[in-house]
């Protein structure tokens, strides 16, 4: 029987540049009740594709035949970028290129080190419930906000991994990390829409549900509380105290775009209306689509009060799909007399 060193899989990590790693044991955990009973709640708002596979979500059944180890790989990002506008992960090339080449990496070396082992790389594309799967490898615990929080490196971390069809010998280092975030509850009172609550996460009232995964009309009363945010919100880990002095990651091959970063809303709108793939396709924004970042944008507008977007807003007055928006911006602009 094949049989793995945990100490040989995290010196592979640490040579490609991946600074934390866990192992877990692909069986059912209490997760999976709590995410049906998430599901009944129809917390997951649009996001139907929590409904597929969930039986392999939840590990009752394999998502690589055989699979008998997982191995965690926690990924912080360095969030020294910053942006009212777009969120802290986004102002990076999109995270899911660099996670699958690091993770197609350290799967080719276990793969040198046990020939004929069965190995599968996941990220969060994939079936897998890898924030629970985390606490079990011990890189951390769920905070309120139902992030995965290191105490390491706080909640700015991408997690990715390998699913594999061998054991691997563990050592003591992958037990559950028992801190948790006691009485404080700084997320769950921050939260604009009060989307965070003792039962979760309720994707119907969260902003980064509505202006990421929505794509229908955004409620009027959650368009009130996007603010200037046209990608993302990320409030509930701003007031997070796990992240106030938390290690940044440092990836030489994987920058931030400070450009991005410094857009304000006229230089997004810009980009969008005149080059959307040219200035967006390598980051995670592309995934929106021009039609949906230009609805942000023009709500996001509307919320600023500042009649210098009103000029980006006439332009699409009569854009199909963005007539509603447009007329609502000006309308919050005060120049009714152009709806």
């Amino acid at each position: 029987m094949i049989e793995l060193q945990a100490e040989d899989i995290r010196r592979f990590a640490a040579s490609i540049g991946i600074p934390s790693i866990g192992f877990a044991k692909p069986v059912p955990g209490p997760e999976a009740q709590q995410l049906k009973a998430w599901l009944e709640k129809k917390f997951h708002a649009g996001m139907g594709y929590f409904e597929k596979d969930i039986r392999v979500r939840t590990l009752e059944e394999p998502l690589l035949p055989g699979q008998k180890a997982m191995v965690i790989c926690l990924f912080p990002y360095p969030a020294l970028l910053m942006s009212p506008h777009v969120s802290a992960y986004a102002l990076f090339p999109d995270y899911h290129r660099y996670l699958n080449r690091k993770l197609s990496e350290l799967k080719q070396l276990v793969e040198l080190k046990a020939p004929g082992i069965a190995v599968r790389v996941f990220a969060d594309s994939s079936p897998v419930m890898e924030k629970p799967l985390a606490v079990r490898a011990g890189l951390g615990f769920q905070g309120k906000n139902t992030l995965l929080i290191s105490p390491e490196y706080g909640s700015y971390c991408f997690l990715g991994g390998l699913i594999l069809d061998c054991e691997i010998a563990d050592d003591s280092r992958s037990s559950v990390v028992p801190e948790g975030c006691g009485s404080c509850r700084l997320c769950i009172d921050a939260c604009p829409t009060q989307a965070l609550s003792g039962e979760g996460l309720d994707g119907r009232r969260c902003l980064s549900y509505h202006n990421i995964e929505n794509r229908g009309e955004i409620p009027d009363d959650i368009q009130d509380e996007m603010g200037m945010r046209v990608f993302g919100c990320g409030i509930c880990e701003q007031v997070c105290p796990k992240n106030h002095g938390a290690k940044q990651g440092n990836y030489p091959d994987w920058q931030g775009e400070k450009q991005l970063a410094q857009r304000d809303l006229k230089g997004l709108f810009d980009d969008c209306f005149k080059g959307f793939g040219k200035h967006f396709g390598e980051t995670p924004i592309h995934r929106l689509g021009k039609k949906r970042l230009m609805r942000n944008l023009l709500v996001a507008m509307g919320n600023s009060g500042q009649n210098d977007y009103i000029s980006c807003v006439e332009k699409c007055a009569d854009e199909p799909g963005l007539e509603k928006y447009a007329a609502r911006a000006m309308r919050k602009l005060g120049n009714k007399g152009s709806e």
